[in-house]
């Protein structure tokens, strides 16, 4: 899948989550994306959440 597509799939899981936006939610973010989507790699789930929540 391609980071476009990821970064999609973490701002809605940002979003339906009704947290903040903050570095700690990257991890759990990750492993959800992963769980949910077994042919995204964990390394790519874990960059592309990171990125966004810098944002």
């Amino acid at each position: 899948m391609s980071d476009l597509q990821v970064k999609m799939k973490v701002d809605s899981l940002v979003i339906e989550s009704g947290f903040a936006k903050t570095q700690k939610l990257a991890c759990p973010i990750a492993k959800i994306l992963h769980m949910r989507h077994s042919d995204i790699p964990l390394q790519q789930a874990i960059r592309v959440a990171n990125s966004v929540l810098r944002e």
